[in-house]
């Protein structure tokens, strides 16, 4: 089973270069100072057994068509803030700014981009209230990912005045998808 440690640069958690047969062989080990090369930001840090996760479970693929899920997930917005997601490794990171905007003068839906510096995407979303949700209805291409189109879906859930509920998905296609 895969082995995992949190990321002392990065926070995330990746699989272990080291491999184990077992969970009994893990624990009998006795791993110190070994340096891991962080895949998102390229710098290295030590790491114990300490540090290692043993994780019983395999990983998911996922696909739908000509494309790879390579991120899904979903957020709940705090405070009615913006809700921001970031994607790719640190010399290339694509951003997504999701603003809403609640017009009580109209039940008009509109959604709007705007690129900043060339790796940031500002999507203002005016009017996404519905429960039943609302989003898009072909996947935006925000990107590229392993020289391959990267691809946005999302849906914007809302329950009366409360914060947003992001679904989202980014997806690396293999071609460019029509809209």
């Amino acid at each position: 089973m895969p082995l995992h440690y949190k990321c002392k640069l990065c926070g995330a958690e990746h699989v272990s270069p080291i491999a184990f047969g077992s969970l009994s062989a893990f624990t009998t080990s006795h791993l110190e100072d070994n340096r891991f090369q962080c895949p998102i930001k390229g710098g290295s840090a030590s790491y114990s057994q300490h540090d290692m996760i043993w994780r019983d479970t395999y990983q998911v693929a996922a696909r739908s068509g000509n494309a790879d899920v390579v991120s899904s997930g979903s957020v709940i917005g705090f405070r009615r803030e913006p809700i921001e997601l970031e994607f790719g490794p640190a010399e290339s990171r694509i951003r997504v700014v999701f603003r809403f905007v609640d017009d009580k003068d109209s039940s008009e839906t509109s959604m709007d981009g705007e690129v900043i510096n060339g790796s940031t995407l500002h999507l203002t979303l005016t009017n996404f209230k519905s429960p039943l949700g609302m989003g898009s209805t072909e996947p935006l291409e925000v990107g590229r990912f392993g020289g391959r189109p990267l691809l946005l879906h999302f849906r914007v859930y809302s329950l009366g005045e409360s914060d947003k509920m992001l679904h989202f998905t980014f997806y690396a296609a293999a071609e460019k998808v029509a809209s």
